[in-house]
C-alpha cells in the first residue's frame, strides 16, 4: 500500500477559505489539489510491494533478500516472498529477527531421509499464504514446519493446504519433538 499524508481536499480548501485566498483562484486551486490528493491516494494492489520469487526447484545461488548454502535457502531481510517448486535436498530457514510475508504456492520439500528441517523460523515472524497444495516433511525429531508459539499468522488470503509432516519424535507444526 502507498502512504497517504493525513490531509483532505476539504480541509485544505476550508483553510484557504477561511483566510480570505479563495477568491480569483478557487477553481484552478480546487482542481490541483484534488489532482494532488487523488494521486496520492491509498490504492491496494498486489503490485503494491514487488514479492521476491525463490524456485525450490532451480535457486542455486544467492538472490535479493536471501542467502543459498549448503541446500538452505535463508531469508535474512524483511519483506515478501513467493516461493515455489519442489525439491528433496534444499529446505527454507527464516532468518532470526526477520519478518517476512511469505507464499508457499505448491511447494514439496521432503528431507525426510536426513535429520533437518523442511522449514524453519526459529526467532523469525512470518505471515504465511498457502496457495495450492503444499508439503513439508523433515527429518528425524524435526517438525515439519519448524514455528515457535506466536511466531506465525496464516493469512486468510490462503487459498491452498498444507501438509506439514515431522520426522520420528518430530511434530507436523510445531517446535520439535512431539
Amino acid at each position: 500500500m502507498y502512504l497517504v499524508p493525513s490531509v483532505s481536499c476539504h480541509t485544505v480548501i476550508a483553510t484557504l477559505m477561511s483566510e480570505g485566498k479563495m477568491k480569483k483562484i478557487a477553481a484552478p486551486l480546487t482542481l490541483a489539489i484534488l489532482s494532488l490528493i487523488l494521486s496520492l491516494t491509498v490504492i491496494p494492489t498486489a503490485f503494491a510491494e514487488d514479492s521476491i520469487n525463490i524456485d525450490m526447484s532451480t535457486v542455486s545461488s544467492d538472490g535479493t533478500g536471501y542467502t543459498y548454502s549448503s541446500n538452505i535457502i535463508t531469508i535474512t531481510a524483511n519483506g515478501s516472498y513467493t516461493i515455489t517448486g519442489t525439491s528433496t535436498s534444499k529446505r527454507i530457514k527464516v532468518a532470526s529477527g526477520v519478518t517476512a510475508d511469505i507464499t508457499l504456492s505448491s511447494v514439496g520439500i521432503d528431507v525426510s531421509s536426513g535429520s533437518t528441517c523442511a522449514f524453519d523460523m526459529t526467532g523469525a515472524t512470518v505471515d504465511l499464504t498457502l496457495i495450492g497444495d503444499n508439503t513439508l516433511k523433515s527429518g528425524q525429531y524435526y517438525a515439519g514446519l519448524y514455528v515457535p508459539q506466536g511466531a506465525l499468522t496464516v493469512t486468510t488470503a490462503s487459498t491452498g493446504t498444507l501438509r506439514a509432516t515431522g520426522g520420528d519424535g518430530g511434530t507436523g507444526i510445531g517446535s520439535g519433538v512431539s
